[in-house]
C-alpha cells in the first residue's frame, strides 16, 4: 500500500488553504510565540520578495482572530501547539488584516483608487458593525467608504476608525496585520509620484499605529524599512527586526535542516549539494537560509534541473533601473561580486527611497534587503560595514541578465558580442568600428555632457566588459607600474585566451584646443610612460594591447598599440 505525498504548495500563501490542502508545510508556527512575547506594540519584519512573508501573515490572522469557526484545529500537531499559555491567545481578538502586494500602477490616481477598493472590502469583512446603532458621523464615514467615494483624508483614517469600531463591538483592542506595506512605495518611486504616495502612506500608517488607543498589538511585513522620517514620523513604539538581526532570523526562508527533510520526504536527497548551491546563501542573522521560493519549485520540478525561479517571479525592473542608472564605482563593484569577490559597504537599516542614486551606502542597503546580495557584518562602526556578496548561483544569474537587458538598449546583442569577440581575438580595428557605432547611434548628448563624459565613457565600457567575467579578470582604477590605470582586463587562463588590454579615457579639452587625435594620443602615452601594462606582464599574458579612447560628445577616437 503506498501513502500520497503531501503537495508542494507553490503559490498557496493562505495558511487556512495549504493546511487543509493537505499542502506541505514548513513548521514557522513559533513567530507566533516571538510575536506575543515581543513587547514592542508595532513590530516590523523586513524580508525579500518570495520568503513567505504573506504566508507567516495568513498564519498569524487565523491564529488571533475572532471568529464562527474553531480555527485552533489549524494549528494541531504544529509546534505552536506545544505552548499552551500561548495558545489561549487563539480566537481572542479582532483582526484587521491588509495586503498591499499588488499595488503596481503607474499613476497616483490609480493607486488612490485602489486603496479605495481594497478599504472598501475590508470594512466589508466586517459588516457586522454596522448593523448596530452608529453615531451620525460614523455612519457618513462608512458610507463614503463602501461605496467608494471616500477622499484621501477620510481614506487616512480608515484603519483607525475601524479598529475603535472593533473594540466598540468586542471590547477588545484589534490586531492589525498589514503584509507588504512598502510595495506602493516602490511602484510609486519607480514612475515618479513618489511624493504623493509617501505622504498618503504617512497619514494611514501613522493614524493607525501612532498614538491608536485602540490598538492590541500591529505587525507589518516588506522588503525593507522605509525611513522613519518618511513614514514611521514620531512612532516611537515601532521594533524594526531586519535580516541583519538575530530575532525572527529563522522565521522567513528554509534552514538547512528543512531543505534536508523535504529533500528526503520527496525523495531527491541526492539533489541536495545542487539546491545548496543554487538556492543557498542568504545571511538572515545567525542563519544561513534558502529561497523557500525556488527551493519548492526544484522540488516539483526535479526532472527539469536547476533554474531561476525566484528571478522570473518579477521583472526586477528596480534593479534594472539601480544597474543603469549606477556611476562608475558601483558598476566596478558589481563586477567584483560577479568575480566571485566581495565588496565592503556601511549598511543602511532605513533610508528613503530616492537617497538609493545618491548614495552607495543606501544603494547596497537595497540590494542587500531585496535579497540580490547577502552580508556578513565585520565593524561595529556606525552605520556598521559588511562583506557583501552574491548569495548563489540563482542571484548571479539575475546580475547576468540585467547586464544584457542594458546593453540591448544600446544595440542589437548580436552587434555586442562580434564587437566583443573581435575585442578578445585581437581585431581592434573590426571593435573600433563597433564600438563608434554603438556611440553614435545609441547615446544622447545629455549623456556626455563635458562634466560627466569621462566617467559615463568609463562606467559604459565597463558595463560592457562585466560579461566577459568569465574569461578575464577586470581592474578599474588599479596600480600599475607608476600610476593608475583606467580598465584592465586579465585572462584567467592565459594558455586559452593569449590576448589581454589596458585601455585609458581622455576627454578632449575643447579650450585648450585639444582634438580627437590629440588626446587618444595622450591617453596611449600615458599608457606607455606609466608603464600600465607591468601587471599584465607579471600574469605572463602573451600578447598586451594599449588602447587610448579620446572622446568629445559622441565622436569617439581609438588608438592602440601591441606589445
Amino acid at each position: 500500500m503506498t501513502t500520497t505525498k503531501k503537495r508542494i504548495p507553490i503559490g498557496e500563501s493562505d495558511f487556512k488553504n495549504l493546511i487543509e490542502g493537505n499542502n506541505y508545510f514548513v513548521d514557522k508556527s513559533l513567530l507566533i510565540k516571538d510575536i506575543i512575547e515581543d513587547n514592542s506594540l508595532v513590530i516590523l519584519l523586513p524580508r525579500p520578495r518570495r520568503f513567505g512573508k504573506t504566508l507567516n501573515m495568513t498564519m498569524l490572522r487565523y491564529f488571533f482572530e475572532i471568529s464562527d469557526q474553531d480555527l485552533r484545529g489549524l494549528f494541531t500537531g504544529l509546534d505552536i501547539s506545544k505552548y499552551p499559555d500561548i495558545m489561549e491567545y487563539a480566537g481572542n481578538f479582532p483582526v484587521i488584516y491588509l495586503t498591499f502586494k499588488d499595488f503596481k500602477f503607474t499613476g497616483w490616481e490609480d493607486s488612490l483608487s485602489k486603496f479605495r477598493t481594497i478599504l472598501a472590502e475590508l470594512y466589508s469583512r466586517h459588516d457586522y458593525l454596522f448593523v448596530k446603532s452608529l453615531s451620525k458621523t460614523d455612519k457618513i464615514l462608512i458610507e463614503k467608504i463602501l461605496t467608494l467615494e471616500s477622499d484621501p483624508a477620510t481614506l487616512g483614517s480608515a484603519l483607525k476608525n475601524l479598529s475603535r469600531l472593533l473594540f466598540s463591538h468586542f471590547h477588545k483592542k484589534p490586531v492589525i496585520l498589514i503584509d507588504e506595506y512598502d510595495t506602493p512605495l516602490y511602484a510609486a518611486w519607480e514612475h515618479e509620484y513618489y511624493a504623493e504616495m509617501i505622504s498618503f502612506i504617512r497619514i494611514l500608517l501613522g493614524s493607525a499605529l501612532k498614538d491608536n488607543p485602540y490598538l492590541e498589538k500591529a505587525v507589518l511585513t516588506g522588503v525593507m524599512r522605509i525611513a522613519k522620517e518618511s513614514v514611521f514620523s514620531d512612532l516611537n513604539n515601532l521594533e524594526v527586526y531586519s535580516i541583519l538581526d538575530r530575532k525572527f532570523s529563522e522565521r522567513f526562508g528554509f534552514l538547512e535542516e528543512e531543505v534536508l527533510e523535504l529533500l528526503r520526504e520527496y525523495q531527491c536527497t541526492e539533489s541536495f549539494h545542487e539546491v545548496k548551491e543554487w538556492y543557498n546563501g542568504y545571511q538572515f542573522g545567525p542563519h544561513t537560509v534558502y529561497n523557500p521560493w525556488s527551493v519548492l519549485n526544484y522540488i516539483k520540478h526535479v526532472e527539469s534541473g536547476p533554474k531561476p525561479y525566484w528571478v522570473q517571479t518579477s521583472s526586477n525592473t528596480l534593479i534594472q533601473i539601480v544597474f543603469q542608472k549606477s556611476d562608475r564605482q558601483v558598476k566596478e563593484d558589481i563586477q567584483e561580486l560577479l568575480s566571485g569577490r566581495p565588496v565592503t559597504k556601511q549598511i543602511r537599516n532605513d533610508f528613503v527611497l530616492p537617497e538609493i542614486f545618491q548614495s552607495q551606502n543606501a544603494l547596497f542597503s537595497f540590494l542587500l534587503f531585496s535579497g540580490y546580495l547577502t552580508a556578513l557584518k565585520i565593524s561595529d562602526t556606525h552605520p556598521p560595514e559588511y562583506e557583501l556578496k552574491i548569495p548563489n548561483r540563482e542571484v548571479s544569474y539575475v546580475y547576468d541578465e540585467i547586464i544584457v537587458t542594458w546593453i540591448e538598449q544600446f544595440n542589437s546583442l548580436g552587434t555586442f558580442n562580434q564587437m566583443l569577440n573581435d575585442l578578445t581575438k585581437g581585431n581592434i580595428e573590426s571593435f573600433i568600428d563597433y564600438f563608434s557605432t554603438i556611440v553614435a547611434t545609441s547615446f544622447s548628448y545629455f549623456d556626455l555632457s563635458e562634466k560627466k563624459a569621462e566617467n559615463f565613457y568609463h562606467a559604459f565600457v565597463l558595463g560592457l566588459f562585466v560579461s566577459l567575467s568569465d574569461v578575464y579578470n577586470l581592474r578599474s582604477n588599479r596600480e600599475s607600474g607608476f600610476g593608475r590605470y583606467d580598465l584592465m582586463l586579465i585572462p584567467r587562463d592565459p594558455d586559452k585566451h593569449t590576448n589581454g588590454f589596458v585601455i585609458e579615457f581622455k576627454a578632449v579639452n575643447e579650450r585648450r584646443g585639444e582634438t580627437l587625435d590629440m588626446a587618444a594620443g595622450a591617453a596611449l602615452q600615458q599608457i606607455h610612460e606609466r608603464e600600465y601594462a607591468h601587471e599584465l606582464m607579471s600574469h605572463h599574458v602573451h600578447t598586451i594591447f594599449l588602447i587610448g579612447i579620446a572622446f568629445k560628445g559622441k565622436e569617439v577616437k581609438i588608438l592602440y598599440d601591441r606589445i
